[in-house]
């Protein structure tokens, strides 16, 4: 192209922090050939025709590249063109400068963050053992607590259920009724003997005796000495319904197992202030007044 249809270009590069011009920069340009100059206080010019170009701009010190700029213009027709560049410092070369210094401390660091979250994982993997073992431990005590708990509640309901038995433990032998009142008296008494007399006799049916450790000579002892207050009791109960009842509602008048009535029944009988028969199902329980026992 002749020097008719060139643009002239021109500006002034100024310093990013102070907005002063730099001296000594070199200014480029991409045109055919490249085009390239010092620009002394700052300052550069070129002749470039018609066409889009980037112009940029370098500052050195001491062979290093510290600040940096660049910028488009497109040219359209003749005439003076202004652009002016404000230069910044050059990451790009402190970037591979801090690479090229660095590499070994980044890869120093990488190991040292290896090490670090390997020791974390062995601190976390000891923590979790710990509180695993914690929680066995507390639940084998727990389990083990409730257990002996179990066992202690079952050996008392076992030990009270064996002596309650053998409270009630009795011998039955076979023993002949007699009577220290005629039958006619019997049936002309209170209405609870007439219900008796209904129910259904059950001739294998045994009268309570004495325990084990009684010998069978101790049947013909009569007991000596006061009255107990549970046998007062007993008396006192039959004495109230008129000298005679069935033992099953002189059992549910009082507050002692069935086994232990039946003792008392027999001591009172042994004493010779009771008599006891057969009717039906159950027994008739007779209170022997003094002047009859004497």
């Amino acid at each position: 192209m002749t020097a008719g249809a060139s643009a002239t270009i021109h500006g002034v590069v100024y310093e990013w922090n102070t907005f002063q011009p730099l001296e000594n920069v070199i200014v480029n340009v991409n045109s055919t050939p490249v085009q390239s100059m010092v620009g002394k206080y700052g300052t550069y010019s070129f002749n470039l025709p018609e066409g889009n170009y980037k112009i940029s701009a370098s500052y050195y010190e001491d062979s290093s590249l510290i600040y940096y700029a660049e910028d488009f213009v497109n040219i359209t027709d003749e005439g003076s063109y202004v652009l002016d560049l404000l230069l910044f410092p050059d990451y790009s070369q402190s970037k591979s400068s801090i690479n090229g210094s660095s590499s070994s401390s980044s890869s120093n660091q990488s190991i040292s963050f290896q090490n670090a979250t390997a020791v974390q994982s062995n601190f976390i993997s000891v923590d979790t053992i710990l509180i695993t073992i914690l929680i066995l431990l507390v639940l084998f005590f727990l389990l083990r607590h409730s257990t002996g708990k179990k066992t202690t509640l079952s050996a008392e309901r076992h030990q009270a259920v064996k002596q309650e038995k053998a409270e009630e433990k009795v011998i039955l032998i076979p023993k002949p009724v007699q009577f220290t009142v005629s039958p006619e008296s019997i049936k002309t008494g209170s209405q609870e003997f007439e219900e008796t007399e209904s129910e259904e006799t059950d001739p294998t049916e045994l009268i309570v005796a004495e325990p084990d450790n009684m010998g069978s000579n101790t049947l013909d002892v009569i007991p000596k000495g006061p009255i107990p207050a549970d046998l007062q009791e007993i008396l006192d109960i039959i004495r109230a319904q008129g000298g005679r009842m069935t033992q099953k509602d002189l059992r549910s008048k009082l507050k002692y197992s069935e086994g232990k009535v039946s003792l008392m029944l027999f001591d009172l009988e042994k004493r010779g202030m009771i008599q006891k028969f057969k009717r039906g199902r159950g027994n008739v329980i007779l209170l022997v007044e003094q002047d009859q026992r004497s």
